[in-house]
């Protein structure tokens, strides 16, 4: 068995430029140098002299040193097909049969720790063959994939053109769940890509693998994410993948 950690497969500011320091990180960053550097005379003398240029007491003076919010904001996420990705919500934590009369999460008989239960790997080509084969209808009608992909004969096409989409809401699911996790919780929640496998053939390929605890978070983000009208970073990188689209269908 070969579980990747998220944290070498995914980031969520990989794809984004680095902010500019603010004020109060500049002016933390000068005094914590000048402390380190220069003697206690020296310092003060730098203060009066900093100030000078600057034309306001912002060194000398403690109290003025502004203080940097206290508060986070949280990510922003808005895909570039909310109706495809919703679909792909619902077929991540669905519990119906596919063709083969298993689920989208496959069961293993494997686990780690007695404590999480047995390991299952919600597996990204299922989410997929579950849009398509449960709700077509919704899929046609979403407006947002081509109209030739619905055409006779064009099911692996079809199939490609949603596989990154399907990977992209399972690192999202993950990174939410894990942020839902309280700090004593111990669950299992890890990404793999298209060449790695939980146990058999089957489970191979593009996935989530979890344990019991891990699943109950998982529809945890889920339930949170479709309850709310949030929005969705299209720039949010996928999982690590050295296959193309139709490898991971």
């Amino acid at each position: 068995m070969t579980i990747q950690s998220q944290s070498s497969l995914y980031s969520t500011h990989v794809s984004r430029p680095r902010k500019r320091p603010t004020s109060a990180a500049l002016l933390r960053a000068i005094k914590k140098v000048m402390k380190a550097e220069l003697g206690a005379t020296a310092i003060a003398r730098w203060h009066d002299q900093l100030d000078e240029e600057i034309g306001e007491a912002v060194f000398g003076d403690v109290s003025s040193t502004p203080v940097a919010p206290t508060t986070t904001t949280s990510k922003v996420w808005c895909p570039a097909k909310p109706r495809l990705a919703r679909l792909l919500m619902h077929a991540i934590v669905s519990t119906e049969p596919l063709a083969d009369g298993k689920p989208v999460a496959l069961a293993a008989p494997l686990t780690l720790g007695v404590a999480n239960g047995p390991l299952a790997k919600i597996v990204s080509r299922r989410v997929v063959d579950v849009v398509i084969a449960k709700h077509s209808d919704e899929l046609r009608a979403c407006g947002e994939l081509r109209a030739s992909l619905f055409a006779e004969n064009a099911e692996k096409q079809l199939a490609a053109s949603i596989a990154h989409h399907a990977t992209d809401m399972l690192t999202y699911v993950a990174t939410r769940a894990k942020e839902l996790a309280h700090a004593d919780e111990h669950a299992i929640l890890e990404l793999q890509t298209v060449d790695q496998t939980l146990h058999g053939r089957e489970t191979r390929g593009s996935g989530l693998v979890v344990c019991e605890s891990g699943m109950a978070l998982v529809q945890r983000a889920v339930d949170a994410t479709l309850s709310t009208d949030e929005p969705v970073d299209a720039a949010e990188p996928s999982v690590a993948s050295s296959g193309s689209e139709e490898d991971a269908v």
